[in-house]
This record gives C-alpha cells, structure tokens and sequence, in this order.
C-alpha cells in the first residue's frame, strides 16, 4: 500500500486480526488491501458461504467505509479430472 495513511494501516491490521480469528473462514488465501477506508478482497475461499462470512466479520470494524468482494471460491476437481483408470485399477 504505497502511500497509505495509518488510519488504513492500522484497519488492515484490525482486518487481518478478525479474519485469521474467525473460525469460519480460511483466510490462507486472502488478500486485502484498504484505500481510504475501503476494504478490497482477493484472492480464493474453498466455500460459497466464506464470501459473504469474510465481508460479515470486518463490515462493523471502525473505519470501514466500502467494502469490495472479488473474493472467487475455488472448484475442487470433478471425478473427471483423475485421469483415465488402469486396467488393474477397474472394477471387475
């Protein structure tokens, strides 16, 4: 955060604090960047419902003026994405 004021330091740190307490949520992939009181998420959530619990936690935090959720949830692989099955590996 080039030139971020310490009002915005300081709600990123109080961000990072609820997000990484929230049992909820993995926050691992999390990013968040503040910009004059307005939050922006990034980064994956393994779970639908962790978009909406990640803007939940922080939206009463003191300073939060917006709050910006590109947060994407990550697909886990298809059975179809395990490759084909070996002979030995079939079912008879």
């Amino acid at each position: 955060m080039e030139n971020a004021s310490s009002s915005d330091i300081e709600l990123q740190k109080a961000v990072w604090s609820v997000l990484r307490a929230d049992e909820r949520l993995d926050s691992s992939q999390l990013g968040v960047v503040v910009e004059g009181g307005v939050l922006h998420f990034s980064g994956t959530v393994p779970e639908a419902r962790m978009k909406s619990e990640a803007e939940e936690a922080v939206r009463d935090l003191p300073g939060v003026r917006e709050i910006r959720n590109d947060l994407t949830v990550s697909v886990p692989p298809s059975s179809d994405d395990i490759g084909p099955i070996s002979a030995s590996e079939k079912i008879m």
